[in-house]
């Protein structure tokens, strides 16, 4: 194999990877937070403050990069919101 495309093959792998594994803890962080509060939404509500520290690391993120590349930035939310769906945005 040429070796000019293994690090392209080990990226995808990897991402592939990834990707598997934040749908395995997603669902199972929500399934231990719906155990422990035994209602739909508190379990939202504690899985929501489980991952509240990387949320606000993330859209700080955004905002940040935007005011450094001189771009218009309106609001920002970290309270999770449930969209018309029934699925849940946490940012």
């Amino acid at each position: 194999m040429n070796d000019s495309l293994m690090p392209f093959i080990w990226v995808a792998i990897s991402l592939l990877v990834l990707m598997i594994l934040q749908r395995w803890i997603q669902t199972h962080l929500h399934g231990i937070s719906l155990l422990f509060t035994g209602k739909p939404e508190r379990a939202v509500l504690l899985y929501a403050i489980i991952l509240f520290p990387g949320v606000l690391l993330h859209e700080l993120s955004h905002w940040v990069t935007a005011k450094l590349l001189s771009v218009r930035t309106g609001s920002f939310s970290v309270i999770p919101r449930q969209k018309a769906d029934g699925s849940i945005q946490l940012g």
